[in-house]
């Protein structure tokens, strides 16, 4: 019955739409008539060389000024910017200094509770200055993997604060229902391919990616499945419209040209809008900030990997595993 009333509104809207255009091409063109009405044919060309060049002056300025604020905006994040590098540092020595050896299980899921806080402290950071560079509500998450059964599996490490409140409930019954299946969101299975020369994916518009599928699709709504478009409605199951999302990877590098690339998840931003990101700064941001959580996650995941085998306690401590290839 929603959905179908929906697309009643929808279709309303649209010819709503259609009316107005075709009342105000009718209304132009009577002021058009009654302008240029007894006027001789240079005045009116003199009229129409004007008003292109204030249109075209008008559009420049518009777009230098609009250029402008977006670098202004960059400028401005820095405190923000600051402010994660500065959380990362403090939560790479925690896990290095506090981790409790010999106090058991209980004070195992402590410590690491502890740390998603900090990971989430980061990521409100993050959070933070994308929606200032983007002026639309944002959300941050870290996606890690796990291994069930012999299949790999995504599933949400933390969210900035708000979001977290939000999807909290949602994270947890998709792992207890092993909903994310890596294979089953080929969009990110590619950021783990090593044959892959792109390490990020990034979309203004995913409602026109055509080959876009993802199992987050059917976790806000059952009604849908992995394809976004197999059955060719236009109402939006996904709280994001534009996303933003790279690896978090260590690469070979100069002085260790043996290593293979091992990836431990990727961070990734959305915006419930649309066209709100900029391909040259912003997948760089994310990518700096990627790259300095790389440490971190990884001490957290072999501490985590230690934890389990300390006995004691009623909590179950999700597995994961890093992917080398």
């Amino acid at each position: 019955m929603d959905d179908f009333l929906w697309r009643w509104k929808h279709f309303g809207g649209w010819v709503a739409g259609a009316i107005g255009v075709i009342l105000a091409a009718f209304a132009g063109f009577d002021l058009l008539e009654r302008l240029t009405h007894s006027v001789s044919l240079q005045a009116l060309l003199a009229t129409i060389y004007l008003g292109v060049l204030v249109v075209g002056v008008f559009v420049l300025c518009s777009w230098r000024i609009w250029m402008t604020i977006r670098k202004e905006r960059y400028a401005n994040i820095t405190r923000q910017t600051h402010a994660i590098l500065h959380d990362i540092r403090d939560l790479q020595t925690f896990i290095r200094t506090s981790e409790p050896v010999g106090e058991g299980r209980a004070a195992y899921e402590t410590f690491m509770g502890n740390c998603r806080i900090m990971f989430t402290d980061i990521l409100d950071h993050l959070n933070t200055a994308f929606t200032s560079l983007t002026s639309t509500n944002c959300r941050a998450a870290i996606k890690l993997t796990y291994v069930r059964n012999g299949v790999l599996y995504l599933y949400t490490l933390t969210r900035d604060k708000t979001s977290l409140k939000d999807c909290r409930n949602l994270d947890n019954k998709r792992i207890e229902r092993d909903h994310d299946p890596l294979d089953r969101n080929p969009q990110f299975a590619k950021l783990f391919d090593a044959q892959q020369e792109c390490w990020h994916f990034i979309s203004n518009n995913l409602m026109k990616e055509k080959n876009f599928r993802t199992t987050s699709a059917a976790a806000y709504d059952e009604n849908w499945g992995a394809d976004l478009n197999a059955d060719g409605r236009k109402r939006w199951p996904l709280p994001y419209r534009s996303t933003v999302t790279c690896v978090i990877r260590q690469a070979q590098f100069d002085f260790d040209q043996s290593r293979k690339s091992e990836v431990l998840g990727f961070l990734s931003v959305d915006s419930q809008s649309r066209g709100v990101f900029e391909p040259r700064w912003d997948v760089e941001l994310l990518f700096a900030v990627g790259d300095a959580l790389y440490a971190p996650i990884q001490a957290y995941l072999e501490v985590q990997a230690r934890a389990e085998g300390v006995p004691g306690g009623a909590g179950r401590l999700l597995p994961t595993q890093s992917i080398k290839t």
